[in-house]
């Protein structure tokens, strides 16, 4: 599914795909891409010129990979925390930016790109390059980090102190 978000002096508007050729050239875009399909793949190609790179170099976790440059296109690789329940998850996206055009590429709902989304319209942020977009993001989700290490720490904390006063088979389950 591809949403297109320009920014305008009231934060985004949303458009559609068959909407693009329509929207003003001054605008920066964010192209949001979720669970590609073949047919947006095409269109991402012949739109903005992003070629999708297989899945596997996506969610690949070298850092190698995780940022490169073509000519004027950029490629960056990020993992975003994601906490359900108790688990912690951590889940790529791919970031591509070439003029006038952020493009994220992603294969589930990431919180920090719907927080940004908000923030955006609520505050009517308005942005002159796409890789002032990129910077707002990275900021959001560098707070939400922070947020679930002092979470992550208190709960350590915790359950040391309960580990060294009473050890019980819930206790132990806890700790690993």
């Amino acid at each position: 599914m591809i949403k297109i978000y320009a920014s305008s002096t009231f934060g985004f508007t949303e458009h559609s795909v068959d909407e693009f050729g329509t929207i003003p050239k001054d605008r920066i875009l964010w192209i949001d891409v979720e669970k590609p399909t073949e047919e947006e793949t095409l269109w991402l190609k012949s739109a903005v010129g992003f070629e999708m790179p297989p899945r596997e170099v996506i969610g690949d976790i070298e850092i190698s990979s995780k940022y490169k440059e073509e000519g004027e296109k950029i490629f960056m690789n990020f993992s975003f925390v994601i906490q359900q329940k108790e688990d912690i998850l951590v889940e790529p996206v791919l970031f591509f930016l070439k003029g006038r055009f952020m493009v994220t590429i992603r294969y589930r709902d990431i919180p920090t790109l719907m927080i940004f989304q908000r923030r955006v319209e609520a505050q009517k942020l308005v942005f002159q390059f796409p890789e002032e977009m990129f910077s707002q993001i990275i900021s959001i989700e560098v707070d939400r980090i922070g947020d679930r290490l002092e979470i992550l720490g208190r709960r350590i904390r915790n359950l040391r102190k309960e580990v060294f006063e009473e050890q019980t088979e819930e206790i132990l389950k806890d700790l690993s």
